[in-house]
Order: structure tokens, then sequence, then C-alpha cells
């Protein structure tokens, strides 16, 4: 069977309104921004690992450290000198859409991670070290769009 050929052409009309950026794909499970304690010098090192594996996009912001943003908060590392001083010791807990991209990226950098089992299928996660010395959480996160 053979269709017949359009009799007219659809050609939408432009939309005025200004395109919004997509935000990161990464998210991280928090209600606010989070702060981080680092120590200086750490900056290129936190943005190899920040941005270029676990996706955050970097904020020009013109305060005294570095300020990443995630689909939901920032990450805000508070430059320090000496050995910074960490309130407790839980991890910043960050999901990915890439998990498996994450695992070979980290096995290629020899970065060291410890993977933690969960109880449902499907919640497994690595428990990280930044460059900082920060504790991070890495699970995987379906997106959908």
């Amino acid at each position: 069977m053979e269709l017949d050929e359009p009799s007219t052409t659809f050609d939408p009309p432009k939309d005025p309104r200004p395109k919004m950026p997509e935000p990161p794909v990464v998210r991280v499970e928090a209600i606010e921004d989070v702060r981080l304690p680092i120590v200086a010098g750490l900056e290129a090192d936190l943005v190899s690992f920040y941005v270029e594996l676990l996706k955050f996009e970097r904020l020009d912001v013109d305060t005294s450290g570095l300020v990443l943003k995630a689909e939901n908060v920032r990450v805000v590392f508070t430059v320090g000198e000496g050995s910074p001083h960490r309130q407790d010791l839980r991890p910043m807990i960050v999901m990915v859409p890439h998990f498996a991209e994450l695992v070979k990226m980290l096995d290629a950098r020899e970065i060291p991670y410890e993977w933690q089992r969960g109880i449902v299928p499907g919640t497994d996660t690595l428990l990280v070290r930044d460059p900082a010395g920060n504790w991070v959480c890495i699970g995987w996160r379906a997106s959908v769009r």
C-alpha cells in the first residue's frame, strides 16, 4: 500500500521563550547545600573527580572555595589551612545514572572504592574518598526524561 504525499507542510512557529539549560545528571541526597572542608591546592584534583567522573557542573561563583552544582543542590568546598575539621564521618550520598561506566573509570584511574551490597536488588553503592579525604557514597539512579 502506497501512501499519498502530504498536501501541506507543517512548519511550527518559533517558540519565543528562552531555552532552559538541562540540569546536571548527578543528584545529591540532601535537603540543602552541602559544605565540605578541603585543604588549599586540591581544587584541580577535586574538579577532575567531581566534574569529570561524577558529572557535576562547576559554578564560577565569587567565593574563596570551589562550588559545584548537582541537579538539586550545590556542593561548596571551603578552603582551610592545615588538617580540615570534620564534624562527623557521614558520607555525602550521590546518585548517578552512569553507574557501570563510573566503576570502569574508577578502575582505570586506580581509585580505591568499597562495594556496599543492599538488601533490595539494585541498591548496591560504592563508598569512595574524594581527593580531599571526604567520604562519598555513590549509588545508581534511573533517569526519567
